[in-house]
C-alpha cells in the first residue's frame, strides 16, 4: 500500500468532498445494474464506531435497523434509566411516523459512518476519506457526525446538496440521527456533556 503524506483539507477539496460523497452515496441504485444493487441495510461483515462493534446484520427496513441495531444498542451501553425510559417514549410515540412519512424513499447507500475532520485529508490533489464505519444506511446518517463535529463548513453541505436535494423533514430526521453519535461519544468517553446532549436530543424527538 502506498503511503500518503495527508494534511488538512483546503476550502476547495471541502467543497469537493461534498460533491463527491454524494455521488457515492447515489452510487448503489443510480449507478449499478441489476444484481450488483445493495437492497438491503446493513453489511456483510461487523464493524466498528470507536471500540464498540456494531451490528451489521441485514435488514430489509431502514427505520427497524436504525432502532434496534444502531441506537438501541447505544441505550443499553449507558444503563442510564432515564435515558432508557426517553427512548421508550420515542419508539413508543409519533416521532418514527413524524420523521419518516410515506411519501419519504429511503434507498441504501454506502456510508463511511464516522464522517468528520479527524477522518479525512488531502494531498494538494485529491482527498482521502479513512477510519470508517461503513455500512448500508440512510445517506442522510453521514451528515449526522460531519455537522456534529466535522468541520468542514457550509461549502461542503452546499455542494452535498446541489446533488442530492434536502427533503421533507430532514432538519428533524438529523435529531435522530445525531444521536448515535452522542450516545456513541458518552459511551466511550463517559462525561455530563454527551449524557446531557443525548438527554436533550431524546426529550425533543419524545415531543415529535
Amino acid at each position: 500500500m502506498e503511503k500518503k503524506f495527508l494534511s488538512k483539507l483546503i476550502p476547495t477539496l471541502v467543497q469537493e468532498l461534498g460533491r463527491q460523497l454524494a455521488h457515492m452515496h447515489l452510487h448503489n441504485t443510480r449507478h449499478q445494474g441489476g444484481d450488483d444493487v445493495i437492497s438491503k441495510y446493513g453489511f456483510h461483515t461487523t464493524t466498528s464506531c470507536g471500540s464498540g462493534e456494531l451490528d451489521n446484520t441485514w435488514n430489509d427496513d431502514w427505520v427497524d435497523f436504525y432502532v434496534r441495531q444502531r441506537i438501541q444498542p447505544q441505550i443499553d451501553r449507558t444503563r442510564d434509566q432515564q435515558a432508557q425510559q426517553l427512548w421508550s417514549d420515542v419508539t413508543n410515540g409519533d416521532c418514527m411516523t413524524s420523521l419518516f412519512p410515506p411519501s419519504l424513499q429511503i434507498e441504501p447507500c454506502l456510508v463511511h459512518g464516522d464522517l468528520w475532520s479527524g477522518n479525512c485529508g488531502e494531498d494538494e490533489q485529491f482527498c482521502y476519506l479513512f477510519d470508517p464505519a461503513v455500512f448500508y444506511a440512510h445517506h442522510e446518517f453521514d451528515l449526522a457526525i460531519a455537522r456534529i463535529f466535522g468541520g468542514f463548513g457550509s461549502s461542503f453541505f452546499d455542494a452535498y446538496h446541489d446533488v442530492i436535494a434536502k427533503e421533507e423533514r430532514m432538519e428533524a430526521r438529523g435529531m435522530l440521527y445525531d444521536l448515535f453519535h452522542y450516545l456513541n461519544h458518552w459511551n466511550h468517553f463517559g462525561g455530563a456533556g454527551y449524557r446531557s446532549a443525548s438527554i436533550r436530543l431524546l426529550r425533543r424527538l419524545a415531543c415529535l
